[in-house]
């Protein structure tokens, strides 16, 4: 065992790629939904899905309230669709309600979820770039578990 085998910094798992690659396919593809998902204002995003998503694909509901016009509405106990077709057992007003939530809540995802992901983004490479990460790599500790460590710094 040579002195460089404790201090090679090469990549040695796809892991390691996303903070040292930013220039890569996947960092650019990263970035690139990072910028582009929260800068757009949601009501542009929720227009863009109702059209893809209901003109053009035909998969999700149109946008015409929270159940079917056709659809009786239960008796309100809690005001929350779902939650009131748990309580009253009703399988099919679940099924409903939960179809006409799919697209609000995919556009709050795709929008909420860049910004995110760009903290997490920039942190990662800090915190796979601090003292702790060669010390566990010094240690031998696996690629994975380093990874894991640099995460939760990451993220907290």
């Amino acid at each position: 065992m040579d002195e460089y085998t404790l201090t090679d910094t090469r990549p040695q798992s796809a892991a390691r790629l996303f903070p040292n690659r930013p220039g890569g396919f996947a960092g650019k593809g990263r970035l690139v939904y990072g910028l582009f998902a929260g800068s757009q204002p949601e009501f542009t995003w929720g227009l863009l899905f109702i059209y893809v998503f209901f003109v053009l694909l035909g998969v999700a509901p149109g946008p015409i309230g929270r159940l079917s016009p056709l659809t009786e509405t239960p008796t309100p106990i809690t005001g929350a669709l779902t939650l009131d077709a748990v309580l009253t057992g009703d399988g099919h007003l679940l099924l409903e309600s939960l179809r006409y939530l799919m697209l609000p809540v995919a556009v709050l995802a795709f929008v909420l979820s860049g910004p995110i992901i760009k903290m997490i983004r920039e942190n990662m490479g800090r915190a796979m770039a601090s003292e702790f990460v060669l010390y566990e790599r010094a240690c031998g500790l696996p690629e994975r578990q380093i990874v894991g460590s640099a995460f939760r710094v990451a993220v907290a």
